[in-house]
């Protein structure tokens, strides 16, 4: 952790024409340096676990929807499966 944080360090503002242009844009004008610092990422996870069933849209779910979503399509997969195998595995059975 104590490495990741020094090797993640800013190394000094710098104003530059691309944050400009960005803002130009409509854009922000704080561009990442590369690696998200170990307080950036606790934030991160914070903010998306503090309020896990949020619907702002068809594109931003928050983290509890989406796992709902993907343990339901994998409970309707296992039971499909299920149900083909256990009429195919009783057809077999039954066949001499």
């Amino acid at each position: 952790m104590g490495a990741w944080h020094l090797a993640t360090l800013p190394r000094g503002e710098r104003a530059a024409a691309a944050d400009e242009y960005a803002k130009l844009l409509g854009k922000g004008a704080k561009k990442s340096e590369g690696f998200p610092t170990p307080a950036q990422i606790g934030e991160t996870i914070v903010k998306n676990l503090s309020e896990p069933f949020y619907d702002r849209g068809p594109n931003d779910k928050g983290v509890g929807i989406q796992l709902a979503h993907s343990l339901a399509r994998v409970g309707l997969g296992y039971l499909l499966a299920m149900l083909l195998a256990v009429r195919s595995a009783s057809s077999i059975g039954m066949s001499p």
